[in-house]
């Protein structure tokens, strides 16, 4: 069984078995996504730009500023794993597997060419 073929028997099951280890998985995302260094070292970096700081409650700049933020990630999530359902059902058949593999095969011998012909001043 192929990568993609696992991915996505793994996201587009549908069985209550499943729902346990759905649970689980979501939780270690969720769990991986809270101590990601990279997300918490962005999101200190860019929220402090746009709060006042003479205002009287910062705090509830902070609040707004991390609602906006969260409901956006949220919109933006949804729309990744709607495409990602999409996807799933589209590389489940055998004839699109082969057209994806011949893509990205095609994709990635372009980059050798290009890597190939580069010169370096």
């Amino acid at each position: 069984m192929d990568l993609t073929n696992f991915c996505v028997e793994l996201c587009c099951q549908r069985s209550n078995s499943d729902q346990i280890e759905r649970k689980a998985l979501f939780w270690s995302g969720t769990l991986v996504n809270l101590l990601n260094p990279k997300a918490t070292i962005f999101l200190m970096a860019f929220i402090p730009q746009f709060i006042e700081p003479g205002a009287s409650d910062i705090a509830s700049q902070y609040v707004v500023m991390g609602t906006t933020t969260l409901i956006a990630d949220l919109i933006v999530m949804a729309g990744y794993s709607c495409l990602a359902a999409q996807l799933a059902r589209w590389i489940q058949t055998e004839n699109n597997q082969i057209i994806q593999n011949r893509f990205f095969g095609g994709l990635f011998m372009g980059a050798a060419v290009l890597l190939a012909g580069y010169r370096s001043s």
